[in-house]
């Protein structure tokens, strides 16, 4: 944190002649953060349960503990850690199952939960300067999605070829052990491993989601 002013925020870079940029934000909520069972007894109070966590006062508990005990609000607007006795995230990570590990919060960075007086501060200073650069050209990424049975058995097989086969050209084009030349090559060979029909499926997807 305190090396934190040492790194300059680059936005993004051109990608064409036309000076075309572009950036991608990740999806704000994920899917599979939790799971209820067939063995639940309460399905809606785990709901409810689950839901408070997706609230800034949950999420606050979530992450930093027991306000009064591990934090307080410094009545302007922010908050502070009380007796932080290691690094935010180690010490967080003592306390509080969501170190990292990606459980169901709600993170707004105009909110609260992240205004904090240390040691978070720079971060949102940091996160203010990227968004000036990086929000005007952002666009919206392939959005979560659920698939039928049909369709995963589908896409199972291609991805599996497709995607090996993609990962070891993508490394041979970069190291140059394959020439560009090949591209034509390239193309025709996930054609003929069916990536038309893996587009078509998750296009059937995408036009699905409402």
């Amino acid at each position: 944190m305190d090396r934190n002013e040492d790194y300059a925020i680059l936005g993004p870079l051109e990608y064409n002649s036309r000076g075309d940029k572009m950036a991608t934000s990740r999806n704000m909520y994920s899917k599979g953060l939790f799971n209820i069972s067939n063995k639940n007894e309460y399905p809606e109070a785990t709901i409810r349960w689950v839901d408070y966590f997706l609230s800034p006062e949950g999420t606050r508990f979530m992450r930093f503990g027991v306000e009064g005990i591990y934090w307080e609000h410094k009545g302007d607007g922010t908050w502070d850690f009380i007796k932080l006795t290691d690094t935010p995230d180690n010490w967080r990570a003592q306390l509080t199952p969501d170190a990292g590990s990606g459980l169901p919060v709600w993170i707004d960075p105009t909110s609260d939960v992240r205004k904090s007086v240390v040691p978070y501060l720079p971060l949102l200073k940091s996160d203010n300067e990227l968004a000036a650069l990086v929000v005007p050209y952002i666009r919206t990424p392939y959005p979560h999605y659920y698939m039928s049975e049909d369709q995963q058995k589908s896409i199972a097989p291609i991805e599996a070829d497709t995607n090996s086969y993609v990962n070891q050209m993508r490394a041979r084009f970069i190291v140059g052990d394959a020439d560009f030349s090949e591209w034509d090559e390239y193309v025709n060979t996930l054609e003929r491993m069916g990536i038309a029909e893996l587009v078509e499926i998750y296009q059937q997807v995408y036009d699905a989601i409402e």
